[in-house]
């Protein structure tokens, strides 16, 4: 970003305050009160960032004196925390620790190629640190795309469908009844739905939303929220062609009777339950209890809100994915052992086709020598089963043969035919 175009510090506002006059000095405030809380959005201005975009901070020391290059290390730093943050959107928690080696190793040092754009909020000197704060686009089908070749199944993992019915609890200092959020309460805006919604978007989940996806549903849903049933969730779940129907509501406990005099808050409860469609079972619960701090206050109460059902979908969506991972066939921990590596260029070929192959969710190099490599595979089914679909595989310059199955391991050679020896004689030369 040229100099131009830097964003003027609120230090700087600050000084020029004094000396403006009407409208000039309001405009001046309100920028300056915009650069101090920028970092510190609210609910609803999370909600407008896109699931591919992230706000991260960087920062760098400065060293004798050169700004320039402190700058350009604390935004390569932004670049690099954005690309991770990428990472997190895109793994479920439990992969993300079994595979942070191999996810750091796909990526790390290479931002450049998966950062689409970026702008630089704000800056400033802090002591000897230069930082920054930063809004960066993420090509986020090329950090799946790393993530898969490097042996990382789950990150091209489709995720399922969701279908979301949420009920809201009526407006503050009325007696009105929880209502769906497609249709809320006069003043109270669908603001746990709203968190709900943004949290599994960001996990990469297709929501439906009955208003404008499946407008039949709306129909269909029974007046009040409390009497919706597992059977009838499961019915509106199949008629949407959702693969997973959650569904839940937010409430409010009774205001303390001495509220004005006591202070004490309101607590409120989020609880939901997702199903899948096509077997009924409960795949994921949650209850998330929250506190509203003031009365009868509309705009605090729809943050609150927003915020409790953000957090409730984070959970969700770990839940769900980690279910949804495991559905069919239990997985398999089998020894791959490989003989014929000798042509690195065929190797990694063959080790590209393992990762695609249907029911293979993770692969892991243990060992790796001259002629020979053993690769540790998580599979949907049987050792004779990843062996058949193994021999299958169409190759140019090499063919799979499978010389030994067993319970847990497999002995295969890449084979090269009758040309293979004058291959090795021709890299000698």
């Amino acid at each position: 970003m040229k100099k131009g175009n830097r964003l003027p510090s609120p230090l700087g506002i600050l000084i020029l305050l004094p000396h403006c006059r009407g409208w000039a000095r309001f405009l001046a405030l309100l920028a300056c009160l915009t650069g101090v809380l920028l970092p510190f959005q609210d609910a609803r201005g999370r909600e407008e960032t896109a699931p591919d975009t992230f706000r991260v901070i960087g920062s760098a020391p400065v060293l004798k004196g050169d700004f320039s290059a402190a700058r350009n290390a604390a935004v390569a730093r932004s670049l690099a925390a954005a690309v991770d943050a990428a990472v997190m959107a895109i793994l479920p928690g439990d992969v993300l620790i079994r595979q942070f080696k191999v996810a750091g190793d796909a990526l790390s040092g290479k931002a450049d190629r998966f950062i689409r754009e970026y702008k630089v909020l704000t800056e400033s000197q802090v002591g000897s640190e230069y930082r920054v704060f930063i809004e960066a686009a993420v090509w986020m089908d090329r950090v799946r795309e790393a993530l898969f070749k490097a042996g990382i199944a789950e990150a091209r993992r489709k995720l399922p469908k969701v279908l979301l019915l949420m009920a809201e609890p009526g407006a503050p200092g009325t007696d009105a009844a929880p209502s769906w959020s497609h249709a809320p309460a006069q003043g109270v805006a669908p603001s746990t739905a709203g968190g709900l919604r943004q949290a599994m978007e960001e996990k990469g989940y297709p929501v439906i939303r009955p208003a404008t996806d499946a407008p039949g549903i709306l129909e269909a849903l029974p007046p009040s929220p409390e009497s919706l049933t597992d059977a009838e969730a499961l019915a509106l779940g199949k008629q949407a062609g959702a693969e997973v129907v959650l569904f839940g509501k937010s409430t409010l406990g009774e205001w303390p009777t001495a509220f004005s005099e006591s202070g004490l808050p309101r607590e409120g409860l989020v609880t939901l339950r997702a199903l899948r469609t096509d077997t009924g079972e409960v795949m994921a619960e949650v209850s998330q209890g929250f506190t509203v701090p003031e009365a009868e206050d509309t705009r605090s109460l729809a943050e609150v809100l927003f915020e409790a059902g953000r957090l409730a979908g984070a959970n969700l969506s770990e839940q769900i994915a980690r279910a949804w991972v495991q559905k069919g066939q239990t997985l398999t921990s089998l020894s791959l052992q490989v003989q014929g590596t000798r042509r690195l260029g065929d190797f990694v070929t063959f080790r590209r086709a393992l990762v695609a192959l249907e029911g293979v969710k993770a692969i892991q190099i243990e060992e790796i020598e001259a002629d020979t490599a053993t690769i540790r595979v998580a599979f949907q089914g049987s050792a004779s089963a990843l062996a058949n679909a193994l021999s299958k595989l169409p190759f140019e310059s090499f063919t799979v043969q499978i010389l030994e199955t067993g319970p847990d391991r497999i002995l295969l050679e890449l084979s090269h035919g009758d040309s293979a020896a004058d291959a090795a004689a021709s890299e000698t030369r």
